[in-house]
């Protein structure tokens, strides 16, 4: 089950090449972007860690004197502190979330062209400088586009719709594009 795994990233080591790296490194920081962007929209890991607290503070309570507990000064600090955190997050105000709305959004844009590059990357002899470029002068205005979208109640639209449908709207022009072309191209020999 694993043997392919290994194998590639035995072949990383014994058949080095720059392409085997690149693809690695890049998978390994969309991972890592894709982590903290969903971190960043969603706080789950932090949200997981202080209902935890919580649970831990409410039983400390209990076993000390069967009240709330918030007459003991130590829990009382640790509930404020959990207090103040929660709103933090509720308000997004968190000193490390560094991202505005516009540079998630541009990441979340930014993504499916990304992975594209890869895919056309690890295709023989399809990534060039020439595609490269074109890739930029077509993916820079619609990273730009999503960047300014409004914030939409429901941010899937920002997060999800725009990215992919734009990047499948443009890759199924593309190819029918290319295809007319083909038929045009067969009809004239």
């Amino acid at each position: 089950m694993l043997e392919p795994i290994v194998e590639f990233f035995e072949k990383l080591i014994t058949d080095f090449s720059w392409k085997r790296l690149w693809f690695v490194l890049t998978i390994l920081v969309a991972l890592l972007l894709g982590f903290w962007v969903y971190e960043s929209y969603t706080a789950q890991f932090r949200l997981a860690r202080i209902e935890k607290e919580v649970a831990l503070l409410e039983r400390l309570s209990k076993l000390l004197d069967g009240t709330d507990g918030l007459g003991n000064e130590p829990l009382k600090r640790t509930f404020d502190a959990l207090t103040a955190e929660l709103e933090g997050i509720v308000r997004g105000s968190e000193a490390g979330d560094v991202l505005t709305s516009g540079m998630k959004k541009a990441i979340a844009s930014a993504l499916p062209w990304l992975i594209l590059a890869i895919l056309l990357l690890l295709s023989p002899g399809a990534f060039t400088k020439q595609v490269f470029l074109g890739m930029a002068v077509m993916a820079i205005p619609f990273i730009y586009l999503g960047a300014r979208l409004p914030d939409f109640e429901a941010s899937w639209i920002n997060y999800w719709a725009y990215p992919i449908g734009h990047i499948t709207l443009i890759v199924v022009v593309i190819l029918l594009w290319q295809r007319r072309k083909q038929r045009s191209a067969e009809r004239g020999h």
